[in-house]
């Protein structure tokens, strides 16, 4: 009976040591008690108005994020806070929550990165995890950039380094945790929309080009080509007809004016280190007066009614007397 056991626990431990390290049996962080082993112990500032950009690293391992996340003031360009154990692969404003969205890699087994979406509020705080995201397969699904559109969220997937989806445009169900295919495109990682216009923009590595996505007609129509010596911008933030593109290493965070077409300006970028992908995300409020009032109807005192009444009438009586004119005239 011993030597029984004895053999039983050499297999088991055997049949453990040639387990993959990517593929060990680690159940996905997706509660609060799994964020200080996926995000560290962070506790975030208020950060209403400021741009949210970080890099990821290969795993879930906080120690593998060369550059963590900082948060931006886009009229100065100053970095105001920094978590260097914070992961982001895409982020995305969730203005009607005052929430960013964004995605880290998982502990789950089929993690590629990008598929457990976190969400932190604009007043600050620790980040809470929404769960992991799956793909139309039920396996976790890799998110390289992320958009709001309507309520809706989106990601993109850039399958060049790694990931068994196909590439292009998912919509993600927050309730369900689940994705569907929208749209195929490949070299697209940086997503977001522009708030003024709900237009959907993203960057292509591929092509080297800035591009738009229309969801609704299902095509991807570049726009203008990256700066010089820009090659590989994984991450896009919108503003109010503003783009900002940004690289995961020490490359400035470039400015597109939706209006003019065209680059107006820089950033000086947060990162020191090149790192495997990148996220942003501008943490804009939306107005004060959603609602549209519709404009009051003037209403007229009962002198008012009784000078339109007459002015009325007079004009009445014009017409009737010109074709009594005009009728005498030809006969």
């Amino acid at each position: 009976m011993h030597s029984f056991k004895l053999i039983l626990t050499i297999i088991c431990f055997s049949v453990l040591q040639n387990v993959p390290a990517n593929e060990q049996l680690i159940p996905a962080q997706s509660s609060n008690d799994g964020i200080p082993g996926i995000l560290g112990d962070t506790q975030f500032p208020p950060f209403s108005g400021m741009l949210f950009a970080g890099t990821s690293g290969n795993s879930a391992n906080p120690i593998d994020t060369m550059n963590g996340v900082s948060l931006i003031d886009i009229d100065t360009g100053t970095v105001v806070f920094t978590a260097p154990e914070v992961q982001a692969w895409g982020a995305a404003a969730d203005p009607v929550n005052r929430r960013i969205l964004f995605s880290v890699a998982s502990n789950s087994i089929g993690s590629q990165g990008g598929d457990e979406l976190f969400a932190l509020s604009y007043d600050g705080g620790t980040p809470e995890s929404l769960g992991v995201i799956l793909d139309p397969l039920g396996e976790p699904l890799r998110m390289d950039g992320l958009a709001m559109i309507e309520g809706e969220l989106f990601a993109a997937l850039d399958g060049a380094a790694g990931g068994g989806d196909p590439d292009g445009l998912y919509r993600v169900n927050l309730d369900e945790k689940n994705s569907e295919l929208v749209i195929s495109f490949t070299g697209i990682g940086g997503l977001d929309s522009d708030p003024v216009s709900g237009r959907l923009f993203g960057t292509n590595d591929d092509t080297g080009m800035l591009v738009e996505i229309d969801i609704t007609a299902g095509t991807v129509t570049d726009l203008v080509a990256y700066p010089q010596d820009f090659v590989d911008i994984d991450a896009m933030a919108a503003g109010e007809n503003i783009l900002y593109l940004i690289t995961d290493e020490d490359q400035d965070i470039q400015l597109f004016d939706l209006n003019s077409n065209s680059f107006t300006g820089s950033l000086p970028s947060p990162f020191i280190n090149a790192d495997v992908f990148a996220g942003a995300a501008l943490a804009f409020e939306l107005p004060l007066d959603e609602e549209f009032i519709p404009p009051a109807i003037p209403t007229l005192s009962l002198m008012g009614l009784l000078i339109l009444s007459s002015l009325l009438a007079l004009i009445g009586w014009l017409i009737v007397r010109r074709s009594q004119f005009l009728h005498s005239t030809q006969s």
